[in-house]
């Protein structure tokens, strides 16, 4: 059976669920925060949050991560990594559930191919796979991408067309502060 099992703290707003073992991480994004991780106009103060619940729906820890949180994955059973700010500005935090620590890497590039941010991730074989989110769009693609650009008379799509990448392999730099994303 489905049901409620906890409550979000305050005005959170609950995305992206993750289960590893007993625990169930739930990013929790602060309505203040715009997808592009900037404050709301007039809002000086916000915080979005990922809170580590029990099975039966007990907070048993509640980290703090930057921006407007939007995807989680495994990377192992020790590390959870948090996607952030899905339109622009991406922003990966690595959650250490060993010693409940946080670090969290910018981008290494200062707009991803695509134009947008990411959200989503998964895990295969060690690698962390990103959706690429909020593409730029082009109403004339080039090579021309017919008939998948266009409806049935020829029209381009309503939003136009993105040529960028999809998905992006993730990996973190040495240097503690960036990420590099892969095509």
């Amino acid at each position: 059976a489905i049901q409620v099992f906890a409550q979000t703290q305050g005005n959170l707003v609950p995305d992206d669920l993750l289960q590893i073992g007993s625990s169930i991480f739930l990013v929790c994004q602060d309505p203040n925060i715009n997808p592009d991780g900037t404050l709301k106009a007039g809002v000086t103060t916000a915080q979005s949050v990922v809170i580590e619940y029990d099975t039966a729906g007990n907070v048993q820890q509640t980290f703090n991560v930057p921006g407007h949180p939007d995807g989680e994955a495994e990377f192992n059973p020790t590390t959870v990594w948090v996607s952030s700010n899905e339109d622009a500005n991406p922003v990966i935090t690595v959650i250490n559930t060993t010693n409940n620590s946080l670090q969290s890497y910018t981008s290494d590039v200062a707009t991803l191919p695509h134009g947008g941010g990411l959200d989503d991730m998964k895990v295969i074989n060690g690698v962390v796979y990103a959706s690429a989110s909020n593409p730029s769009t082009t109403f004339s693609p080039t090579p021309n991408l017919a008939p998948y650009s266009t409806d049935s008379s020829g029209a381009t799509a309503e939003y136009g067309v993105n040529t960028g990448p999809v998905l992006y392999a993730i990996s973190l730099n040495s240097d503690g502060k960036t990420f590099h994303s892969t095509p």
